[in-house]
């Protein structure tokens, strides 16, 4: 769905928009690719991931509280990617194992055994790093050709899909109205958790059920100290729901502000743990493949020391932008004030009409920059 030229035949594509060759294009897949391999952008944090469920409809922690969480049996732990393992479906469509897709893509060619891994880098002082470890995966092609048109590239781009409108009608039915019913529940949610490759049969948790939704002692907890005001259990799968679908495709900063959420912002930003495997990995032994075993045996990492090129937290999780140029960003860590929830009057509008106020707090901001 992501990686289309023509949306002729894709029903579920509402609102899509095709490019010419040689008439009218762009550059994703070459920016893609490059915040993928030559600049420090990419990497989906461990907070988004932590948000999957796993592959029987329940978190990964499914009890107790902080620091004593009890895990979920399918949960397989952090360390050499197994986090991604025993998950909703939608996950390895997001994020790449190393292995597969990207992580064996060199010289146009996706090929294991002609390539073997490349796994991700996560030296924080050099390019190519995912500053998290998991890397990206969706709207990705690994198709030379359509990197090769540079600006006149066809990669068709969604605007509105059908999956999309599920959500909103599931959020309107219990926010709008509070009368979201089973019925609706498995029009929307439950439909495109069985399009994403839930097994209903297998594991019949893994359908969201009114009044029986699963306990997440870890989300619940973040909602609370960060939200000021209460979200049931309901509307934190419909929530849920949302950001895993609509993942990477620019709607989570509007969510959040629609939701009065934006102090979710505010969650430490991690990447993966840096287990006596992981670092091992990156010890620096491993940075050259060795051209003489096949396939997966052969494989690179590039060298990772902790306090020079990465930084961790007191659990062993990756600190994103520990040395951020930028002092909005505090050791992993964004700021969040409430002025934010409305955009600041662009001062050449408040020029031409002297009438209007700048909205409360971005003076200040301006001030203070």
């Amino acid at each position: 769905m992501f990686t289309a030229y023509d949306f002729s035949n894709n029903k579920e594509v509402i609102l899509g928009r095709t490019y010419i060759e040689n008439e009218f294009g762009h550059a994703f897949q070459r920016y893609y690719d490059q915040n993928n391999s030559n600049r420090q952008s990419m990497g989906a944090t461990r907070g988004f991931i932590d948000e999957y469920l796993c592959i029987d409809g329940r978190p990964i922690y499914v009890g107790g509280s902080e620091g004593n969480y009890e895990e979920n049996p399918n949960f397989e732990g952090y360390g050499m990617w197994r986090e991604l393992e025993n998950r909703d479906p939608r996950l390895t469509q997001t994020i790449c194992r190393p292995g597969e897709h990207v992580t064996i893509y060199e010289g146009g060619i996706v090929s294991l055994d002609e390539n073997g891994i490349n796994y991700p880098k996560i030296n924080y002082n050099t390019n190519g790093s995912t500053v998290t470890g998991y890397r990206v995966i969706k709207h990705w092609m690994g198709d030379m050709e359509e990197q090769d048109r540079t600006t006149n590239g066809i990669q068709a781009a969604i605007e509105f899909r059908y999956g999309e409108l599920l959500l909103m009608y599931a959020e309107a039915k219990y926010e709008l109205e509070g009368t979201l019913s089973q019925a609706d529940v498995d029009m929307t949610i439950n439909a495109l958790r069985e399009r994403a490759g839930f097994d209903f049969v297998k594991y019949p948790t893994s359908k969201l059920v009114v009044g029986q939704e699963p306990a997440d002692p870890r989300l619940d907890k973040i909602y609370a100290e960060k939200l000021d005001y209460p979200v049931s259990p309901l509307l934190r799968e419909i929530r849920r729901e949302r950001r895993v679908e609509l993942a990477m495709e620019n709607h989570r900063y509007e969510d959040l502000m629609r939701w009065k959420a934006g102090k979710l912002l505010t969650v430490p930003l991690r990447g993966m743990r840096m287990t006596d495997e992981m670092l091992e990995l990156y010890s620096g032994k491993y940075e050259q493949k060795d051209p003489s075993k096949p396939g997966a045996e052969r494989f690179s990492a590039t060298k990772a020391t902790v306090d020079k090129d990465i930084f961790l937290d007191e659990d062993g999780f990756i600190i994103c932008y520990p040395k951020s140029p930028y002092k909005y960003t505090i050791k992993g860590t964004l700021p969040w004030e409430d002025y934010r929830y409305l955009w600041p009057i662009p001062r050449e509008e408040i020029t031409m009409n002297p009438q209007l106020e700048q909205n409360p707090g971005w003076e200040e901001a301006e001030n203070d920059k």
